[in-house]
């Protein structure tokens, strides 16, 4: 039998396992498991786009949160890195003016302060068109220079 004869004979929905990273089709929700919680596999794809203070409260706050937030958390730094490349993105839990837990995401850059905000109103373009309430009311993007 050929190496193609082969391929040919494996179903497309069995996973392919590379360095206990699979890929398939539904890759990402195997990161987030439905009603089970968090996989592994989607905290080190988040700790690999992003410096947490205080993991423990970060994982705390984001396992609350349903699937859809997980899934913003990282779609979010592929837009976040279009504009600013060379900089580190951090998350961190925080308090808003009433004094409720959210997740902030910290932009630490050299930009100047302009150059920054026309970048920010890029990316807030992006990001906050989505009218989901709970990412909304629960996520903030700053920077800190």
């Amino acid at each position: 039998m050929t190496q193609n004869q082969i391929t040919q004979h494996i179903p497309s929905d069995i996973p392919v396992s590379i360095p206990n990273i699979p890929f398939h089709k539904d890759f990402m929700d195997d990161l987030i498991r439905k009603n089970l919680g968090v996989a592994p596999s989607y905290w080190r794809k988040l700790y690999g786009n992003y410096e947490i203070t205080d993991k423990k409260e970060v994982r705390k706050f984001i396992s609350q949160k349903r699937d859809n937030f997980k899934r913003f958390l990282l779609f979010v730094p592929k837009i976040i890195n279009k504009e600013f490349m060379e900089d580190k993105l951090f998350l961190k839990i925080s308090n808003n003016y009433k004094d409720e837990e959210l997740l902030k995401i910290y932009i630490k850059t050299s930009y100047s302060p302009r150059e920054t905000a026309n970048k920010i109103n890029k990316i807030e373009d992006k990001v906050f068109s989505i009218s989901n309430s709970e990412i909304l009311n629960n996520l903030e993007i700053s920077v800190e220079f």
